[in-house]
């Protein structure tokens, strides 16, 4: 087990804390009191410890990451063709893959997607409003689209 050095543990820790504070009122919160059926597909980026978690914050479901990127196929898919800008935070980006906050997940559950991640956004926000037609919903849709890392398309 490598441990960190006090600098990589004061910075870890501060990553760790970083999110929206708790104490603010989010519209997911407000819509789920109200008794909507409430669902995020995509990107999050509003925190990564567990008090900041979409379905701490008034999502019921969740499908998506909670970085601002994740990459849009698993790099091993020939039908994809990447391509890496010249771009600050690209090697960040590209070291992380889907792991991490950058995994694709299921209500905190890490899962393997296969899917070309924008596709994917759209067909789970799809599914969730054919699920709840008949009830009040809210969901939100953020797709990481147009950021880095990029996929100039599929084959």
């Amino acid at each position: 087990m490598r441990l960190l050095s006090p600098r990589a543990e004061v910075l870890q820790e501060n990553i760790e804390n970083q999110g929206i504070p708790v104490e603010e009122i989010l519209l997911p919160e407000i819509m789920q009191s109200a008794g909507y059926v409430t669902a995020l597909c995509g990107k999050w980026h509003l925190g990564i410890n567990r008090q900041f978690k979409p379905n701490q914050r008034g999502f019921d479901q969740q499908y998506g990451f909670y970085e601002a990127f994740s990459l849009f196929a698993q790099l091993n898919d020939k039908n994809i063709v990447n391509y890496r800008h010249d771009y600050f935070a690209n090697k960040h980006i590209w070291k992380q893959k889907r792991k991490g906050p950058c995994a694709i997940r299921l209500n905190d559950t890490v899962i393997n997607e296969d899917e070309y991640l924008t596709f994917s956004i759209a067909k789970q926000t799809v599914n969730f409003i054919e699920r709840n037609k008949s009830n009040n919903f809210f969901v939100v849709s953020a797709f990481n689209v147009p950021h880095t890392p990029g996929s100039a398309g599929i084959l």
